[in-house]
């Protein structure tokens, strides 16, 4: 039995990607840095959590389709959207390391996530009375075997890869 909050399709489940990409990119172009931080952290561990679960929801509303293309396990699709996506191997990464605090199967040690806190416009001569003497802006990185990755490049990357497959034209903002 199902259980969940109107999300029945894999088609949902994508709006719902989606729908936390924009937020995620909101976030992280508020023009208050100190704002964003902990928002934009939440809806990149559960974008990146949506999109890696997009295999089990593919797996189970297409199955009779998926199983003639891949074989009746689920590992072997999974596998393979791993292998078809750097996007999607991140977000394996992402998803299962959220989920169980570390990845056991599949790690990806060429992988490293991380947060800088960069200083931009210093107090200057002109700047308005009660102004931070220093302002920060947050950059969530990733260095993916010495390529270094926007977090927002990822999830978009995942989403279009899932509007590929499933045969959906993306959503352009």
């Amino acid at each position: 039995m199902i259980k969940h909050f109107y999300l029945e399709t894999p088609l949902h489940l994508l709006m719902k990607l989606k729908w936390g990409i924009n937020r995620f990119n909101e976030c992280v172009e508020i023009n208050e840095p100190g704002q964003q931080f902990f928002p934009a952290v939440y809806y990149a561990f559960d974008c990146g959590v949506t999109a890696w679960s997009m295999v089990d929801w593919v797996w189970k509303y297409h199955n009779s389709e998926i199983v003639k293309r891949f074989g009746p396990k689920r590992n072997d699709f999974a596998e393979w959207v791993r292998q078809s996506s750097d996007h999607l191997r991140i977000c394996y990464q992402l998803a299962t390391s959220a989920k169980h605090r570390g990845v056991d199967n599949f790690a990806d040690h060429g992988l490293r996530t991380g947060v800088e806190w960069l200083p931009e416009e210093p107090f200057s001569a002109g700047s308005t009375a009660g102004s931070p003497m220093v302002r920060h802006r947050y950059y969530f990185s990733m260095d993916d075997s010495g390529t270094k990755r926007q977090v927002g490049e990822v999830l978009e990357g995942a989403y279009l890869f899932w509007c590929q497959e499933l045969r959906i034209p993306p959503i352009v903002e």
